[in-house]
Parts: structure tokens; C-alpha cells; sequence
């Protein structure tokens, strides 16, 4: 079964990346998996991903802000596939 994430940016613009099996990591740093640069915000691996057939574990570093539809935080849990995460504003 392959994965992906769809990560919109601050300009509207949308990109698709596939995921691993295992785990994935989105940063501004070269070593993430999915490297998005100096987008304001976000830390050098600032989120770990890793799906599977139900949904998606996503965590973040400890303060990194990802917030859900709702505007609650999002930190350790398993999300549904579709669902919008937002970083920053």
C-alpha cells in the first residue's frame, strides 16, 4: 500500500510526497525526509510521521506548534487519513 502527505504552503501552493513505510520526518533541516526549508516555523525535524491502513502517527519535538481543524494541538496521536494539519499561522 503506498502513502502520501499533500503539504500546502503560506502561498497556496501544493505539493505531494510520498511516504515510507516506516517513518518519515518533515523539517527545515537536509536530514528530514521531506525538507520544505526555512518555512517560518519550522524547526529542523519538526514532524515524524509514520502510516499505516487506519491513519497516520504524527508527532512533533517537544513545543513545536501542528494544530488540527479544530485548532487543537496535535502531539503523539494517530490522525484519519484526510484530515488537515496546519503548521504555524
Amino acid at each position: 500500500m503506498s502513502y502520501a502527505v499533500n503539504i500546502c504552503d503560506e502561498r497556496g501552493n501544493e505539493n505531494s510526497y510520498p511516504l515510507s513505510a516506516g517513518q518519515t520526518t518533515i523539517g527545515s533541516d537536509k536530514g528530514s525526509t521531506i525538507t520544505l526549508g526555512s518555512t517560518q516555523g519550522l524547526l529542523s525535524k519538526h514532524i515524524l510521521l509514520a502510516p499505516d491502513k487506519e491513519g497516520c502517527w504524527v508527532s512533533t519535538v517537544p513545543g513545536a506548534p501542528l494544530r488540527d481543524e479544530k485548532g487543537n494541538a496535535v502531539e503523539g496521536q494517530y490522525v484519519s487519513w484526510g484530515s488537515q494539519l496546519c503548521l504555524g499561522r
